[in-house]
C-alpha cells in the first residue's frame, strides 16, 4: 500500500522540514528505470554545514513492515575513502532515527573509492557531467534508482508514526556549489499484515 508519494514537480510537501529545496532535475531529465525517471523538479540538499531534509507520517494504519523507493542524485565531487584532495563525504538515511543506510559515495578522478557497491539495477548512470557544476573541474554526478536495492525493503516498522531523514556527513563535505545530493520520485510503502 503506497502511504505518500511526491513527484517534487508540485513544490516539496508539508510533511517535509529541515532543507526542503526543489529545483530542475537539469542533465538528470529522462534518467531512470522504466517510467521511474528523473523529471521536472527535484527535492536538492546543498546545504552547509550539512543538514538533514526530514520526512514526518503520522496516522499510519497497522503494518509490518515498509519499502522505500526513491530515485538518489550524488550531485559533483563527492570525494571517497582516500581521496588526494579532501576528506570523505557520506550519505546517510535514519528511521525513527536508527540508521539504515550509510555510505561513502564516490565522484572524482583523484583516486576515491566509493563504498557503496549498488546491486544490479540500482546504478543509473556514474560520474558523468549532467548539468551541475562545482567550483573545481571535477564536475561529475552520479544516480541510483534506491527502490531496487533489497536494503530498502521489508524495513520492520509498525509504529503509526514515521520519520525518516535524508544527511551527508563527513570532514571533507562542502556542500553549497561543490558538492550536494537530491531526491526525486519518492513513494513510502507499507507491507500491511494481511498481505
Amino acid at each position: 500500500m503506497i502511504i505518500f508519494s511526491t513527484d517534487f514537480n508540485s513544490g516539496v510537501p508539508s510533511e517535509f522540514a529541515g532543507v526542503v529545496t526543489s529545483e530542475s532535475v537539469q542533465g538528470y531529465a529522462d534518467i531512470g528505470t522504466g517510467m521511474n525517471v528523473f523529471s521536472g523538479d527535484f527535492l536538492r540538499n546543498p546545504s552547509i554545514p550539512p543538514l538533514p531534509t526530514t520526512l514526518t507520517l503520522t496516522g499510519l494504519p497497522a503494518h509490518t513492515s515498509l519499502d522505500l523507493h526513491f530515485l538518489l542524485a550524488i550531485i559533483d565531487s563527492w570525494d571517497g575513502t582516500g581521496a588526494s584532495c579532501c576528506g570523505i563525504d557520506r550519505f546517510t538515511i535514519t528511521m525513527d532515527g536508527e540508521t539504515i543506510f550509510t555510505e561513502v559515495f564516490n565522484n572524482v578522478a583523484t583516486g576515491g573509492v566509493q563504498s557503496y557497491i549498488p546491486p544490479p539495477g540500482v546504478e543509473l548512470v556514474r560520474t558523468v557531467e549532467l548539468g551541475f557544476r562545482d567550483i573545481d573541474v571535477h564536475d561529475q554526478d552520479s544516480g541510483y534508482d534506491m527502490g531496487q536495492d533489497p536494503a530498502f525493503a521489508n524495513l520492520p516498522h509498525t509504529a503509526s508514526t514515521l520519520t525518516i531523514e535524508w544527511y551527508a556527513s563527513g570532514p571533507g563535505w562542502q556542500g553549497d556549489i561543490d558538492e550536494s545530493w537530491a531526491i526525486d520520485n519518492l513513494e513510502v510503502v507499507l507491507n500491511l499484515e494481511n498481505d
